[in-house]
């Protein structure tokens, strides 16, 4: 059997980045996502998350909920601290100290392949995945022994790096945008405010794409959002639907349509602060019937 043409299917994205740049906001705005809260990352944020796993069965729970939820997005935050729950798992089954105590690196392959069981288990919800994770800097030697340099790697294991990265059909990189200039016969870097991922590897950190996205684009949701949306069919509200509808009903239409473009807390105050609406509780009451309308051809 062959199949011709593109096919819609759940997007395998990594997000990762220096530390603070907003990794875990990022991912709250992506389709009505449900957190995998490995490190009490997101405690200060509006989101919904999981009661932290501390064994892998907790992690394979969690995932089995999140398949016949209503949920659309799963996000894993952060897949190193992962990893650390289901090695800790690994060395309490065997009796083991450590990763270490197997003998000849059989113990980082095991956890090489219960890390391959788990992404097997996310794609198996048929629904969308992201991975957040740190990163650190590590030398880099050249093959050919062409040089050696610092570059960004993932924070996992040496032989899980890999694996992950393979795994993924999207994997950005997060950082703030600086440049060198020379002042007084030294390197200074200015800038360091702007926020930008990239989505093409260089020499100094990994990333990729397989949706022929731009190599350098701002750090916002809206920017990789159609990738998410580009299956789904179009929820518009007519103008007149809106217009004929009572008060409490059009409420009703902006909640329900607001709810399934999983949109968050954080994007309603947005909204309001577009709008020019100064609110305590954002509640939608408190727009009038323009401003539900602007708000409704946005979605």
């Amino acid at each position: 059997m062959i199949n011709k043409g593109k096919k819609a299917h759940p997007i395998k994205c990594i997000v990762s980045g220096v530390e603070g740049i907003g990794k875990s906001t990022f991912a709250s705005s992506l389709p009505n996502p449900v957190f995998l809260d490995m490190e009490d990352g997101t405690l200060n944020m509006e989101v919904d998350r999981f009661d932290k796993p501390t064994s892998a069965k907790g992690i394979y729970d969690a995932i089995e909920w999140f398949k016949n939820s209503e949920y659309q997005t799963i996000v894993v935050d952060t897949i190193d601290w992962c990893e650390r729950v289901i090695s800790d798992s690994m060395n309490k089954e065997y009796k083991k100290e450590s990763i270490e105590d197997y003998g000849f690196g059989k113990g980082y392959v095991m956890l090489k392949e219960r890390v391959s069981e788990l992404l097997d288990t996310l794609n198996a919800t048929g629904k969308h995945v992201v991975l957040l994770a740190h990163i650190h800097i590590k030398k880099f030697e050249e093959p050919d022994g062409a040089g050696s340099y610092d570059r960004y790697e993932l924070k996992l294991s040496r032989q899980v790096a890999p694996l992950v990265k393979e795994w993924a059909d999207l994997y950005l990189f997060a950082n703030y945008k600086t440049r060198v200039i020379e002042k007084e016969g030294k390197n200074k870097a200015i800038g360091g405010q702007e926020r930008v991922m990239y989505t093409s590897r260089t020499a100094a950190w990994d990333a990729k794409n397989r949706y022929g996205l731009k190599d350098v684009l701002p750090f916002e949701p809206k920017e990789i959002l159609h990738l998410f949306s580009s299956s789904a069919k179009s929820t518009h509200v007519s103008t007149d639907l809106v217009l004929e509808s009572t008060p409490q009903s059009i409420y009703e239409i902006l909640n329900d349509k607001w709810i399934k473009a999983g949109k968050t807390y954080e994007n309603k105050q947005s909204a309001f602060q577009w709008l020019g609406v100064d609110s305590i509780d954002f509640q939608w009451d408190e727009l009038n019937e323009t401003q539900v309308k602007r708000l409704l051809e946005k979605l």
